[in-house]
């Protein structure tokens, strides 16, 4: 009967570790998809700021496409790359 008891008790405990880790993997997930619904970037936890029609019109020049990237930053508090990235992604569509 001991042997038995034994099973049941590893069993128990890797079922339970099972459904822990299962468990924080759904609650992770969840908690990013709630990030990105909320606009934020669960990567760098940096919000996602878009772009005003200011930046947009200095971004469609490519003359004037660093002055989009300081409007951007004196508007929203972005670093360099941040902004950099936001007007880049702008000028090659992948941003509306």
């Amino acid at each position: 009967m001991n042997d038995w008891a034994g099973a049941i008790a590893v069993g128990a405990m890797a079922l339970a570790a099972a459904v822990y880790f299962t468990a924080t993997a759904w609650f992770k997930h969840r908690e990013r998809l709630a990030m990105i619904e909320h606009g934020l970037n669960p990567d760098t936890l940096i919000p996602l700021q878009a772009l005003s029609n200011r930046v947009k019109e200095l971004a469609s020049d490519p003359a004037t496409k660093i002055e989009a990237i300081k409007v951007h930053r004196d508007e929203t508090g972005a670093s360099l790359a941040q902004a950099k990235k936001a007007v880049d992604s702008f000028t090659t569509g992948k941003q509306g």
